[in-house]
């Protein structure tokens, strides 16, 4: 055998390693995603509307500053750790564990003003400790996936969201006040993350490692900061803009139709998780060309997952939705197939932009987002005062290619520069 061809065959056989354990991967975003969304289905059953709309915005912020420590911890943390043994891996955990504490200090400022916005002060202790064990454990389980364990989490992550929509479906009441919830949101997250403290095993960092690695983060993380806020951005300005041209019920029209095509989510999130620490890896390991073809292979394994589901909810949108909704939104039947248009163009630009991110060109990956935010501006919001929601989802399909378009020139170009 010559070397090429033992080089080739020791590559295919890695991206299947990978695929296998990506399954399982899968497996636990799977989860995670079920837990959130028994969560939210058990207190939209129990709590009063008001209550629960309370919760909503909380919960939403939580989520938002969660993505914010996505940005400047877990993604380079990911990237970095993808390339470094154990013994340095471990180190560089402990400085992120330390990263994550100190930023939680910032992030209970946002956690302060949303309690006094919607008047519950009462709940910010609970609020706070929720948000701390949250991101201490998604540390952890994220720390697992850069080392290419990506089945490693499930256990603490079975403790953690399924435990907790165990416990929200057993303890809470139509009267249960919403520290009851974030208690149970804040346990249930501090239990998996020592479990899954025990599996990474961070070491203690001095105050320069910290330094080091929070300087780094910044220097890597801000470019997928950014990207991750005019992505909330974007999103956002569709939905206010169908809301204050069409009023309200256009507005729960839109997010209805896509709660519909959120079942695949964990499918989308699960393998652009671990699409990006494989990539890293690839990279450091092999080169740009075979990190490529690694997101490559990430990229068909999820299109045997979500072409399947896209193409049922493409032949039976009415079906699918009296499904979802019984009687309600019967007629946006169009504006679902659409709407499985806008998701097939999005997922191969979520891949690409993994894949991006994995080779730390993350300033590329930021470029496509602009572009995208910019085609939203420029022709979206238009359509959306001409055409209502099936505007809002042709001038998305169009946002998406945009950016997919510009997000493939920069790897086009990244694998044939090497």
């Amino acid at each position: 055998m010559t070397t090429s061809t033992a080089a080739t065959a020791n590559e295919t056989e890695s991206r299947r390693g990978l695929l296998g354990r990506g399954i399982l991967g899968l497996t636990d975003q799977g989860i995670v995603s079920a837990g959130n969304f028994l969560v939210t289905l058990f207190l939209a059953r129990r709590l009063p509307e008001s209550t629960f709309g309370t919760f909503a915005i909380l919960f939403q912020l939580l989520l938002v500053l969660n993505n914010l420590h996505d940005s400047l911890v877990n993604y380079p943390l990911s990237v970095r750790g993808a390339k470094v043994d154990s013994a340095l891996f471990r180190r560089l955990l402990g400085a992120g564990l330390t990263t994550t504490l100190l930023l939680c200090i910032a992030w209970s400022v946002a956690m302060v003003i949303g309690a006094v916005t919607t008047r519950n002060l009462s709940l910010l202790p609970w609020m706070i400790l929720a948000m701390v064990s949250w991101q201490v454990q998604e540390l952890f389980r994220r720390s697992l996936m850069a080392q290419g364990r990506f089945e490693a989490p499930i256990f603490g992550d079975c403790v953690s969201f399924l435990g907790r929509a165990a416990a929200v479906f057993v303890l809470v009441k139509p009267n249960s006040q919403l520290h009851l919830v974030f208690a149970i949101i804040a346990i249930s997250s501090a239990l998996a993350a020592g479990i899954q403290f025990i599996q990474t095993r961070p070491k203690i960092a001095s105050t320069a490692e910290v330094r080091i690695f929070a300087s780094q983060s910044w220097d890597l993380g801000r470019w997928l900061l950014l990207n991750n806020l005019l992505g909330m951005i974007n999103i956002q300005l569709i939905v206010w803009t169908v809301g204050y041209f069409h009023g309200l019920l256009a507005a729960a029209l839109l997010t209805a139709v896509s709660n519909v095509l959120g079942i695949t989510h964990p499918a989308l999130m699960g393998l652009t998780r671990m699409n990006l620490p494989s990539v890293a890896r690839q990279a450091h390991e092999r080169g740009v060309k075979a990190a490529v073809r690694t997101g490559a292979s990430f990229a068909a394994l999820g299109a045997t997952i979500v072409l399947p589901v896209y193409i049922v909810i493409a032949i039976f949108p009415a079906q699918i939705l009296r499904l979802f909704f019984k009687d309600k939104y019967n007629d946006a039947a169009f504006a679902l197939r659409l709407l499985v248009i806008f998701y097939v163009i999005d997922y191969i630009g979520r891949m690409i932009e993994s894949t991006l991110n994995g080779l730390e060109h993350n300033r590329a990956a930021s470029l496509s987002n602009i572009a995208s935010a910019g085609v939203s501006l420029a022709v979206t919001v238009p359509l959306v005062y001409f055409y209502s929601v099936n505007g809002a989802i042709i001038g998305g399909c169009f946002s998406a290619l945009a950016r997919q378009l510009v997000g493939a020139y920069f790897l086009r170009r990244a694998y044939h520069t090497t």
